[in-house]
């Protein structure tokens, strides 16, 4: 599988760059090292797709999951868990609170408490991966809640949110070697995240 498209949103991947560059070669090769056609084994029931082999989430989540599972260091599921209630103000007050306080308060407050959580697929040295299957409408919750609220408890500095649709899961061509993409950027496909054709 090759990256081919990509958007740096508040410029994680210049972050990247230029402070994480060996989590940021992690996560190429990680994505490089998927077979996306062995991958292809969902069977369409959708009518306008009846019959076509699609590629399987599940199959890719775990080729992905494999991949950052083996590199050096741990590349871990974050967890965090909280209490809410309907009252936004006591939210704000209670964030940081530990989890029985948490509750206590809403209680005395006179509200039900609500027991929440945010979770990511993968973090190591303060940067968070997520990854979709063209889920259009959890970009914005990924970004602007779960993962704003793990940057604000100082768990993470960025998040690489890898958003993949049929459109950018296109598969290395069979003529191009992991070798090939050792070449100089911009001059070879060196950097497919910046020089990416779709």
């Amino acid at each position: 599988m090759r990256i081919a498209k990509t958007y740096s949103h508040l410029n994680g991947l210049e972050f990247l760059e230029a402070r994480q560059p060996k989590l940021l070669a992690e996560l190429r090769q990680v994505i490089d090292d998927v077979d996306a056609e062995a991958c292809r084994t969902k069977e369409s029931l959708e009518k306008r797709k009846l019959g076509r082999t699609l590629y399987s989430p599940r199959a890719l989540n775990e080729a992905i999951h494999r991949g950052f599972s083996q590199c050096p260091g741990a590349w871990e599921s974050v967890r965090t868990d909280y209490w809410v209630c309907e009252d936004a103000e006591i939210n704000r007050r209670i964030i940081d609170l530990p989890l029985d306080e948490q509750q206590q308060m809403i209680r005395e407050a006179g509200f039900e408490p609500i027991r929440s959580y945010n979770q990511t697929d993968f973090v190591k040295d303060r940067v968070a991966v997520e990854v979709q299957f063209g889920k259009y409408a959890f970009v914005a919750y990924d970004l602007f809640v779960k993962h704003l609220a793990f940057y604000v408890a100082g768990k993470i500095d960025v998040l690489s949110s890898a958003n993949f649709t049929p459109q950018t899961l296109i598969g290395r061509p069979t003529a191009v070697t992991k070798n090939d993409l050792n070449g100089q950027a911009p001059v070879d496909w060196a950097n497919p995240i910046t020089h990416a054709k779709a």
